[in-house]
This record gives C-alpha cells, sequence and structure tokens, in this order.
C-alpha cells in the first residue's frame, strides 16, 4: 500500500504535553485514519501484537469483571494506553503519538478524559479485545499529543 500525505497529527507548540482540541472521530473516519497512518503490514503486526498481549494480561476477563465499576475501567484503559503507545512506537507512527508513558503518566491521561472520551475509550477497547480491532483506538485524537 502506498503511504499517503497526510496533515500532521502535531504541531509545534510550548514544551507542555497538552491534548489536541479536536473534534471525536466517528468509527468509520478513525478506522479510515488508522488506515491511511499505518502501512498494511504495520497494523497486521500491531494487531497481532495487541492480541497476545491482551490475551497474556486476560484483558477479555478484566473487561467483563468492570462493568460499571469506574476504576476498574481506569486501569484497565491505563494499562492498554501504555500498551498500544508501545506498539505504535514500532510503527510509522511513532513521531505522531505520545510516547510510551509510565503508569502513573497514563493514569492521568485517563483520568483527564471528559465522558465522551471515556465512553469511546471503551467502545474502542472492546473492539480491541473482542474483535482484535484497535482501529479505533490508534486514530483517536487523545494519543496524539502535542510535544
Amino acid at each position: 500500500m502506498n503511504q499517503m500525505n497526510v496533515d500532521p497529527l502535531t504541531s509545534p507548540s510550548s514544551s507542555s504535553s497538552k491534548r489536541l482540541a479536536t473534534s471525536p472521530l466517528t468509527s468509520s473516519s478513525a478506522g479510515k485514519r488508522a488506515r491511511i497512518l499505518l502501512p498494511d503490514a504495520q497494523l497486521t503486526a500491531f494487531n497481532h501484537n495487541m492480541k497476545g498481549k491482551s490475551k497474556r494480561r486476560k484483558w477479555q476477563v478484566i473487561l467483563k469483571g468492570a462493568g460499571d465499576d469506574n476504576s476498574l475501567w481506569l486501569e484497565l484503559l491505563s494499562t492498554i494506553l501504555s500498551h498500544l503507545t508501545a506498539e505504535l512506537a514500532f510503527t510509522n507512527m511513532k513521531g505522531s503519538v505520545i510516547a510510551s508513558p509510565n503508569p502513573e503518566r497514563a493514569n492521568d491521561i485517563v483520568k483527564s478524559f471528559n465522558e465522551d472520551e471515556l465512553k469511546q475509550w471503551k467502545v474502542g477497547v472492546r473492539n480491541g479485545v473482542e474483535k482484535n480491532d484497535w482501529v479505533d483506538l490508534i486514530a483517536h485524537h487523545t494519543l496524539h499529543f502535542i510535544r
């Protein structure tokens, strides 16, 4: 697949890390955006690696047990955020997503999600864990920070 040029996901600013103020991506636009950002081979490898992590860390069990327990959700989302960014560091997206955050930073990021972002991440995590489809989270604007 030929790599297309897309508008940068980050822009120069102060050295502080701030979330971009962009509108949430719909599932279809997120999928299209991720497929533009990652060539097929990278997307396949990414999904394969995330599937392995999900199985080893029993995210399916945690997901089913989380229910309406926000503390379990926050812990799961923080963990997945860390693993997502670590895996993306091996793709051509490495320069446009936050560096793999330490557990405290990942937790702070997840705690900063507004209600809509939290709902979108829950859906994205369900799709990732249950269907091995991480596209929504790859392209989700909360992964992209100004450096």
